[in-house]
C-alpha cells in the first residue's frame, strides 16, 4: 500500500489539518512558497498546485500582478482529476512570473531556499519544490517548459518528474511556450509521484493536444541506453559525483546500457 493511500485510510481528522495550514503560514512567511493557502482544507491528500494552473473560484495569478484577481470559472483537468480521487487542495505554489525565470525570483515576493534562506530555490516551478521539501504529506502539481520542473527539484533536494509533451493535459494552464510546457509532479518520493502520474494521465477532450499514455506501457526497444556527458560532470562536488555514480551503477546492474561521451 502507497503511503498516500495509507494517509487517506487514516482520515486524519481537522485539528490535524489547521494545525498544517497554521504552520505551513507561518512558514510561508520566511519563504514565500505559496501565493496563497487553502485555510479551509479539512480533508483529504494535500495537493498544491502551482499557481499557472486554474482551480475554480481561487485566485490564479501566474505570480504577475497583471492577473491580480482572476479567479477561474473552472479546474483545471489536472485539478479536477486529483479532488475528485479524494485530494485536498493546499493552496497555489509561487513561481517566476509566468514562467519566465529560472531561480525564483522573478516574481514579487521571491522564493527562498528551505535550508538555506540565503540561496535561490530554483524555477521557474521554485514554490512547488520548496512545498515539496518542507512537507512530508504533500504532492506538488507543477509546470515545465525547459526545465522548470528539474532544476527547482535538485535545488530543494525532492524528486521532480516531467511526463512527455502530450501525456498530461494542460487544459487549464497558463501557458509560456504552447509547444513545450508539461504538467509534471514534485514530491518526496518517486512511489508517491507514480501513484499522482497514474490520476493525472490520460486523454483529456479539452486538450486535442492531450495523447495520453496506456498505464503500464512499456518500450518496445529490445535495449535501453543511456548517455552520460562526462565534461558536464567535472565541476561538481565529490559527494554528488559519487552518489551520481551510484546511481549509474546500479542502472547498469538493472539491464541499461551505459555510453559515456564528452561534448565539444
Amino acid at each position: 500500500m502507497s503511503r498516500i493511500q495509507e494517509f487517506m485510510d487514516a482520515e486524519p481528522g481537522k485539528d490535524y489539518y489547521a494545525k498544517l495550514v497554521k504552520e505551513l503560514s507561518e512558514l510561508n512567511t520566511k519563504l514565500n512558497a505559496f501565493n496563497n493557502i487553502n485555510m479551509s482544507l479539512e480533508s483529504g491528500y494535500p495537493v498544491s498546485f502551482k499557481d499557472n494552473i486554474c482551480v475554480k473560484g481561487v485566485e490564479t495569478t501566474a505570480s504577475s500582478k497583471v492577473l491580480k484577481g482572476y479567479k477561474p470559472p473552472f479546474n483545471a483537468t489536472v485539478v479536477e482529476r486529483l479532488l475528485s480521487e479524494g485530494f485536498g487542495f493546499l493552496g497555489k505554489t509561487n513561481m517566476d512570473e509566468f514562467g519566465f525565470g529560472s531561480f525564483g525570483l522573478n516574481s514579487e515576493k521571491p522564493a527562498r531556499n528551505p535550508f538555506d534562506k540565503e540561496r535561490v530555490a530554483g524555477g521557474s516551478s521554485s514554490g512547488a519544490a520548496i512545498a515539496a521539501a518542507i512537507m512530508e504529506n504533500h504532492v506538488a502539481i507543477a509546470e515545465s517548459t525547459g526545465g522548470s520542473i528539474a532544476a527547482p527539484a535538485s535545488f530543494c533536494g525532492v524528486v521532480g518528474f516531467t511526463p512527455t509533451y502530450g501525456v498530461v493535459s494542460r487544459y487549464g494552464l497558463i501557458d509560456y511556450g504552447n509547444s513545450l510546457d508539461k504538467i509534471g509532479i514534485m514530491g518526496r518520493s518517486a512511489d508517491d509521484i507514480r501513484q499522482v502520474f497514474g490520476i493525472i494521465n490520460g486523454k483529456d477532450r479539452y486538450d486535442a493536444t492531450c495523447t495520453g499514455m496506456p498505464e503500464g506501457s512499456k518500450s518496445q526497444r529490445s535495449s535501453r541506453k543511456l548517455v552520460v556527458i562526462e565534461n558536464l560532470l567535472k565541476d561538481i562536488d565529490a559527494a554528488i559525483s559519487k552518489s551520481f555514480e551510484r546511481t549509474i551503477a546500479k542502472l547498469e546492474n538493472s539491464g541499461f546500457e551505459i555510453e559515456r561521451i564528452n561534448l565539444k
